[in-house]
């Protein structure tokens, strides 16, 4: 089956595998390749930085990088899909 998006973009989704067909649910997981906008790298300085007061919160982003921006440009990336047909 494919799928167009807003974007021009095509999503292929895989037929259902052989040894699922004959059951009423099929559950499976693949890896599906979507355009995407990746986020760009982690700003060193982000907008919640320490002793930076902010909306009233001045908490450090630890553990997690803060992403502020993501790309412009959409790339093929793949992503683990759960596929699920009933």
């Amino acid at each position: 089956m494919t799928i167009e998006t807003s974007g021009g973009s095509r999503i292929e989704l895989p037929p259902v595998p052989p040894e699922l067909r004959s059951s009423a649910v099929a559950c499976w997981s693949e890896p599906l390749v979507i355009d995407t906008y990746m986020p760009l790298a982690p700003d060193s300085k982000p907008a919640f930085f320490e002793q930076r007061v902010y909306q009233g919160s001045n908490g450090g982003v630890f553990p997690l990088p803060f992403h502020e921006r993501v790309s412009r440009d959409k790339a093929p990336h793949a992503w683990t899909a759960v596929h699920l047909e009933n």
